[in-house]
């Protein structure tokens, strides 16, 4: 094209045509050029907003500059205060469709911005940052579906299981959507296996003794700490392979989940793309 390294990352003239000079963004050049000798200089510009009118170029005939008093400094932030009584309450969450994507802290802070919406009366944790009490079972892998996730919910008092699962549909999608809550006596959420219903075209060519063969051997995983050998057959409990549909049963919490299924079905990284997974409701 014509180009070389030192000529495209050169310095640039004021009087020069710039790359970006065909977007409008409404600042005028002159502002822009004014801002980037101030900026050389650490010089602070004023908001125009309680501040003198800067000549940026935004405002027209249309748009003038409206001040107003600059806002205290010192303003009280909203205090919320940590729980005392909390009721716990089970909430089974479907994790289908796009929503299979999400990590589990992504997950909580979705969670956390739609209970803010439902208007339940939350239970709060203490501390400079209080945020809604949750407590979460161990992290399904990314990229698998569930029909039901198991979460903890904490209220400051006790709702009607209906009431709690009918404000959750108002604010959660279809594919992300509550399917079932319980009052419980304590957070704690007990999942001793994950049942998985796997899909795909890889599955046409497997065979029970293939399967078999492959769930007495072991695998070199990297982990951060160095390498690591994991049996399969520590984690895989139990299988069932039918009419190309394979189930599957994993402890919770397997290592580098994808990494374990690939070398079981006895297939390439590449092909885990096009394989269904999801975890069956229990």
């Amino acid at each position: 094209m014509g180009l070389t390294l030192e000529e495209y990352l050169r310095e640039r003239r004021a009087e020069e045509v710039l790359p970006w000079d065909h977007l409008d963004s409404g600042l005028s050049r002159a502002f822009l050029w004014q801002e980037r000798n101030r900026a050389r200089e650490e010089a602070l510009t004023p908001d125009c907003r309680w501040a003198r009118c800067l000549k940026c170029g935004v405002c027209g005939k249309e748009v003038k500059n409206l001040l107003f008093p600059a806002p205290s400094e010192d303003l009280p932030l909203p205090e919320i205060k940590a729980s005392g009584i909390t009721v716990w309450y089970h909430v089974g969450l479907r994790k289908e469709g796009p929503f299979r994507f999400l990590s589990q802290l992504e997950l909580s802070k979705v969670l956390e911005r739609a209970l803010r919406r439902s208007g339940l009366p939350l239970a709060f944790t203490g501390g400079f940052h209080p945020h809604p009490r949750l407590s979460f079972g161990p992290a399904l892998p990314v990229g698998v579906a569930s029909q039901k996730e198991e979460v903890a919910l904490a209220l400051e008092k006790e709702i009607p299981e209906g009431e709690v699962l009918r404000r959750l549909k108002a604010v959660l999608p279809e594919e992300l959507g509550p399917v079932e809550v319980k009052l419980v006596p304590s957070p704690e959420i007990q999942e001793r296996v994950w049942v998985f219903e796997v899909s795909g075209p890889a599955l046409r060519r497997l065979s029970a003794p293939d399967l078999e063969e492959r769930l007495s051997r072991s695998l070199e995983i990297q982990k951060k700490k160095g390498k690591q050998f994991v049996r399969l057959k520590d984690w895989i409990s139990e299988w069932h392979l039918k009419d190309g549909r394979l189930e599957v049963s994993f402890k919770p919490g397997a290592p580098q989940f994808w990494t374990l299924l690939a070398h079981f079905l006895g297939i390439p990284a590449s092909e885990l793309g096009r394989l269904r997974v999801k975890k069956r409701a229990l």
